[in-house]
């Protein structure tokens, strides 16, 4: 996750292994799976869920920075994952 998924800032990709947040993201990911969500719906809680601080005061979701392409590419990685290993 923390190498295929980033924020998209002003044209800046930040990667979510650069802002330290690829266990905190995989790790509400396997508690949504484990819940009961589809991977689909475990990926989007999750981004909505976990907050970053933009500047001194802006915080936003994940979810509102983050690619469509790119939330769509994770989804199937967890797809992938749960097929694998689930």
């Amino acid at each position: 996750i923390g190498d295929e998924m980033y924020a998209d800032i002003n044209g800046w990709h930040l990667y979510m292994r650069d802002m330290k947040l690829q266990n905190a993201i995989a790790a509400e990911v396997s508690n949504q799976l484990a819940a009961g969500a589809s991977p689909k719906e475990a990926v989007a809680a999750t981004l909505a869920r976990i907050p970053v601080t933009l500047g001194k005061k802006n915080k936003m979701a994940i979810a509102d920075i983050t690619p469509d392409a790119v939330v769509n590419s994770t989804v199937r990685v967890v797809e992938d994952f749960v097929k694998d290993s689930w």
